[in-house]
């Protein structure tokens, strides 16, 4: 697995094209991301709150709250079977 950002999914399976490999198969979805951890953060930033490393494990509530997530507007994540020719 490896995090690098890409101007197109178009992009990306040029260049493993380029590289020697068929693409077998791929698909892309939309990354999402936890509104609860947006609040948490600016929370934090403005001095309101304090969060420890199980700051989730001791709120049921909260971990409920963080399976809502917002789009990030640009980002997608691909996963890509290919092969090499």
């Amino acid at each position: 697995m490896h995090v690098r950002e890409y101007r197109s999914e178009q992009e990306f399976l040029d260049l493993l094209r380029r590289n020697g490999f068929k693409v077998i198969e791929y698909k892309s979805k939309g990354v999402r991301y936890p509104i609860m951890d947006l609040l948490l953060k600016f929370s934090m930033k403005l001095g309101l709150l304090k969060v420890s490393s199980d700051f989730y494990l001791k709120r049921k509530v909260l971990r409920k709250l963080r399976r809502i997530r917002t789009p990030v507007i640009g980002y997608k994540t691909i996963e890509v079977v290919a092969r090499k020719v």
